[in-house]
């Protein structure tokens, strides 16, 4: 039976709020001077060392698994206001969608007209699915507003 130890129940615990930002997070084994290795998708890999401390393969680093929680999370914030400043309309679909708590595999389109946006996603299992998001505008904002004080609250926290 696997029994993790400490370090391992730490980064196994931030696992879930990366799935809720969209993410797809999988722990793997390493046999080089790290304890375990963090991939995420479409992102550079993540080195956790032995003493809590991680680097990621862009040169990000930390010392916690709070911190790593953290760098995501602003990164997550910056990619959904380059969406917004860009409109690039499939991005905002994503950013709404798991926003939304929609837990999908990939948005097929997303056309804008007027102030709805119309989006065709495939969720992680079933048939493609659409919505429609109304007030598209004033959706995003709040988004992006919500995302921005929780950055500055986790910056408080790490200051603190």
């Amino acid at each position: 039976m696997n029994h993790p130890d400490q370090l391992s129940r730490e980064y196994a615990a931030i696992l879930p709020a990366l799935k809720d930002h969209g993410y797809r997070a999988d722990v793997k084994a390493s046999i080089a001077d790290e304890r375990f290795i963090l991939v995420v998708s479409g992102k550079p890999t993540t080195r956790i060392y032995r003493d809590g401390g991680w680097v990621r393969d862009d040169g990000a680093r930390g010392s916690t698994p709070a911190d790593l929680l953290s760098f995501y999370k602003h990164e997550y914030y910056t990619e959904a206001l380059k969406h917004w400043t860009n409109k690039d309309w499939r991005g905002i679909a994503r950013d709404l969608l798991i926003d939304n708590g929609v837990r999908m595999g990939s948005v097929l389109s997303a056309v804008f007209e007027g102030a709805h946006l119309d989006v065709e996603y495939r969720p992680l299992s079933g048939p493609v699915e659409t919505i429609r998001f109304n007030r598209v505008q004033r959706k995003t904002e709040d988004m992006l507003n919500r995302m921005r004080q929780a950055n500055m609250a986790d910056q408080l926290s790490e200051a603190a």
